[in-house]
Parts: structure tokens; sequence; C-alpha cells
């Protein structure tokens, strides 16, 4: 995919693969399906990242008012993920630490990523 750059780190002897997703730079809805008490529905939905969060804007008036803030100047297209801050090294080294002691809670098998973006099961294939 061209809007996503992966990377692996070897923090303390671990591999942590992170990966780096650039703006889009035009809106874009998602189709997706909602389970409503066992009743499959399909509709298209309005996401935004923000900070570590994904939501949904379901309300026109606001999902507008997003949109015209958000993309009235070229979305920014860097070439390589920025690099990590302290804060982010500290953050990874506190989830590589999680890790090794077992508790996977709040991490994605790289299988799964792999599958969303099309990549491949291991890295190192």
């Amino acid at each position: 995919m061209a809007n996503v750059a992966v990377q692996v780190h070897a923090v303390d002897g671990h591999d942590l693969c992170r990966v780096h997703v650039r703006p889009s730079a035009l809106p874009v809805e998602a189709k997706v399906v909602v389970d409503r008490k066992g009743q499959f529905e399909r509709k298209t939905a309005f996401y935004v990242r923000l900070a570590n969060r994904t939501r949904e804007i379901a309300d026109p008036v606001e999902r507008e008012r997003y949109i015209a803030g958000r993309w009235t100047a070229p979305a920014a297209n860097p070439v390589d993920p920025p690099p990590l801050s302290p804060e982010e090294l500290a953050e990874i080294r506190a989830v590589v630490e999680q890790v090794g002691r077992g508790d996977y809670s709040g991490t994605i098998p790289w299988e799964e990523i792999a599958k969303e973006f099309d990549l491949p099961s291991s890295y190192g294939s």
C-alpha cells in the first residue's frame, strides 16, 4: 500500500513492528458491516484518527466541519516514518516489558496486520 510504511525495530532483544500510515490527501469513507443484535447491516462510515484512537464521525454537520478544517491544505506525504521521540521510545520499551511479562493486551498479532495490509505473513519473507 502506498500510504503505509512498516518498520521492525530491535528493542532490548525483541522485535517490534511499527506501522506508520501517512495521512490521506482526500477524505475517505469506509464500507463496513455493523452487527446490530445479530442483524448485519452494510453502511459507509467516516473515521478519524485522534492521538491513539479511531473514532467514527456519524453526524453529517460535524463530519463536514472536520473535512473543511482538515483538508484545507494538501496533506503532508513524507517518504519515511518520522523518527522516534524519547517518549515514543519509552512507550515502546514499556510495551516490550509488558509482552515480556506475558501480557499481550493492547497488541495486535503480526498475522492480522499482514492480512489487513496485504503484507507477507512473516516480515523475513
